[in-house]
């Protein structure tokens, strides 16, 4: 049997809860926009998050005066003065996870979807996104949100991608952007680079 499918309308869907998501859909709310944030996980911060620990060190890290400014700022700064610890890779708490979930949950004008999953698109015209369909895992809700604009944090291109946008995988060849041999394969390939793994090193004396 099919699941229903339960429709909402509102201005902006930001869909991927890491911090660009997070960020813009914070920054819309604010705004004004009634707002859906739509994140796979079951939580938000994405490759910052206690799930992979890949901090926004940024320009804070580099020295006591430099330090990073709005929305992200305001998010580390809360951080940084319940958790009383630094700012550096590898070094996120499940604290770091509530701070951020507390940030959007204290705009009234945000509606939060975690553990939900974009998979498919509707299109007004070729080029006009009117809807995307989701699939909330725990509960297996399924939800067909509408909006004015819709903005891709997916880290991969997934709702742009699902729309028909352009899109490339692999690695160039080097004759295209100048690169040396090291760098680039005489003739694009497929190949991808893994990204699931997080080394820390230690220089002992």
């Amino acid at each position: 049997m099919p699941l229903a499918i339960m429709k909402k309308m509102y201005d902006v869907v930001v869909i991927g809860g890491g911090l660009s998501g997070l960020c813009a859909a914070v920054a819309a709310a604010r705004h004004g926009c009634k707002v859906a944030l739509v994140e796979a996980r079951p939580v938000l911060g994405g490759n910052s998050s206690s799930l992979i620990r890949v901090n926004p060190s940024g320009a804070c890290t580099f020295n006591s005066w430099a330090r990073e400014t709005g929305i992200i700022e305001e998010i580390i700064t809360k951080y940084i003065r319940r958790s009383h610890l630094p700012i550096r890779n590898g070094l996120i708490t499940s604290l770091w996870d509530l701070i951020l979930y507390e940030t959007v949950r204290a705009e009234d004008n945000i509606e939060l979807y975690l553990d939900t999953v974009a998979f498919d698109v509707e299109m007004s015209s070729s080029t006009k996104i009117s809807a995307i369909q989701c699939l909330q895992i725990g509960s297996e809700l399924m939800y067909k949100l509408h909006a004015d604009y819709f903005i891709d944090c997916t880290g991969d291109g997934t709702v742009g991608a699902l729309a028909g946008a352009e899109y490339r995988l692999g690695r160039e060849a080097r004759s295209e952007f100048n690169e040396t041999p090291v760098i680039a394969p005489e003739k694009p390939d497929n190949q991808t680079q893994g990204s699931t793994l997080m080394f820390k090193k230690r220089i002992y004396k």
